[in-house]
Order: C-alpha cells, then structure tokens, then sequence
C-alpha cells in the first residue's frame, strides 16, 4: 500500500514517494536529488537537481526539509518555528499539490510555490 502522508518524524528517501488517493499523482525524491510532482510528466520541482539530497524529512518544529547525505538542508517549505512542537502533515492531495498542515492548519503548498 502506497503512502500518501508523511507526519512529523517521518522522511522519505530516494526513489520512495507518495502517491495522491486517486493514484494520478505522485511525489518522488528523485537519485539527481529533487523532489518532483508528476502525473503524465512533472508539475513541480523542488530545483534541486545535482544537490546530493539524500531525504526529505517533516519535522515537529513545521518545516520541511530536503537534506543531503551530511544532513546539510538543500530545500525547505521555510516554515519553521523555533521551539514549535506541530502535528504535522505533508500530503499529495488528488488535484496534485503537496500540502503542509501544522496542527490541521494548512501552512504551505507547491500549488504557491
């Protein structure tokens, strides 16, 4: 069974993605190191082709992070909040935007970005 949600704590490695429910969409962390939406052909990117990224991984504090193998960040939803302790969930929803929800509240999306 695919994964459509990852909570805080959870990473996802290359070659591991997320499919959308409807099964059209899914978000892959690609070996060149970028993360990609795609249905028929690429949506979004996180433009970090050639970044050595290694995972992406949702953290408590509401950011999520593409790290590489030093555990360096190469890419974040930049919405981090120092202290912060959130549910968190990072979704491909079925129209193919990955979404982040801090406590239920939706705090970014690749449909913005």
């Amino acid at each position: 069974m695919s994964k459509t949600t990852l909570r805080e704590f959870e990473s996802l490695s290359r070659d591991e993605e997320l499919v959308s429910k409807n099964g059209l969409w899914k978000a892959t962390l690609k070996n060149d190191g970028k993360l990609v939406i795609s249905g028929w052909k690429e949506t979004w990117e996180s433009k970090t082709c050639g970044s050595n990224s290694s995972h992406v991984a949702v953290q408590p504090d509401g950011n999520v992070v593409l790290y590489d193998n030093y555990k360096s960040p190469k890419w974040s939803t930049d919405t981090y909040v120092n202290g912060a302790n959130y549910k968190c969930r990072f979704e491909l929803t079925d129209e193919g935007n990955l979404v982040l929800f801090k406590d239920d509240v939706l705090s970014w999306s690749s449909a913005d970005s």
